[in-house]
């Protein structure tokens, strides 16, 4: 699906149609395609193989980063961080599906949604900031860009557990406040 996707967004073509598939099926309407995935952009500057061994390793790596970020958000121990971080790009559930490339990048937005999460309430706390300055808007920016390179990243079902989990992490958060 992605190398298809790819080839006909490289002719300029919307990849509208799979013709692959029996008789042929949607290809943009299925969500795996990733088409509007802006990592997507590795495949038109590298070769195709190239591309996704890189497109596969940045799964672990920007997992690793947005967790690191989040538990020392919460003012863990760095080695804790480090852990969790570790834990959360190497456990079972990466690993297993780090090779469709669709349901781990899906998923490593999580951490950095639950990062801007607390970062947004902290700046809200703050009676001194104007609504409209880039320190007020910049975490409901990243919250808001998160969430959406999360559903273009190709798993529904997946951005689907993320969506529910981070309105019940962000209400949790604004009542404990």
């Amino acid at each position: 699906w992605k190398n298809l996707t790819i080839e006909l967004e490289k002719q300029g073509q919307l990849p509208l149609w799979n013709p692959y598939t029996f008789a042929g099926q949607p290809l943009l309407g299925n969500l795996q395609s990733a088409a509007f995935y802006p990592f997507n952009i590795l495949f038109f500057i590298l070769p195709f193989s190239f591309a996704w061994g890189v497109y596969i390793l940045l799964q672990p790596l920007l997992a690793m980063i947005f967790m690191f970020l989040y538990l020392k958000n919460l003012k863990l121990d760095p080695k804790a961080g480090i852990f969790g971080a570790l834990a959360f790009a190497f456990g079972g559930f990466s690993i297993s599906w780090l090779e469709w490339g669709t349901i781990i990048h899906t998923a490593l937005w999580l951490p950095l949604i639950l990062l801007a999460i607390d970062k947004s309430l902290e700046v809200i706390d703050k009676k001194n900031l104007k609504p409209l300055s880039i320190e007020f808007l910049k975490w409901p920016i990243i919250f808001s860009l998160s969430l959406v390179l999360s559903f273009f990243a190709g798993h529904l079902q997946t951005f689907f557990y993320i969506l529910i989990f981070s309105f019940v992490y962000l209400l949790a958060k604004a009542f404990s406040q």
